[in-house]
């Protein structure tokens, strides 16, 4: 059997045998609802900061532009191009009011293979945020 891995900037195939052996490096895969505070109360007015990665950590969202040493406000400077899904991404992120009234966005940062965002839930809401 064999398992597609990818590695940057392309895809390699390696046997079953060799991925689990280099699997383990990684670390456990913790599900992410393990990773919530037990006890917590995730329908409460709080300001909440949320992380999605995407699967395999795959750059789906866009990729990283410009140089490292670019000057801020140049075409150079450092940023993400947005994907078609990554544009998607970011316009639904800022319409989620329009869906959940109790929830105003802060702020939100793409990057190829994750975001970041800031919730704002300024009143008690019927379903957890999950």
């Amino acid at each position: 059997m064999f398992v597609f891995v990818k590695q940057l900037p392309y895809f390699c195939i390696v046997d079953k045998e060799t991925y689990e052996k280099q699997k383990a490096f990684a670390g456990e895969k913790i599900p992410s609802m393990n990773r919530r505070c037990v006890g917590h109360d995730y329908q409460s007015r709080q300001i909440y900061m949320i992380t999605m990665v995407t699967e395999c950590r795959r750059p789906l969202f866009g990729k990283v532009a410009g140089r490292s040493d670019g000057v801020p406000g140049t075409p150079d400077e450092p940023h993400v191009e947005l994907s078609e899904l990554g544009r998607a991404i970011e316009e639904r992120w800022w319409a989620t009011h329009d869906l959940y009234p109790e929830i105003e966005v802060l702020a939100l940062q793409m990057m190829p293979d994750h975001l970041h965002g800031i919730l704002f839930v300024k009143e008690r809401m019927d379903q957890h945020l999950g």
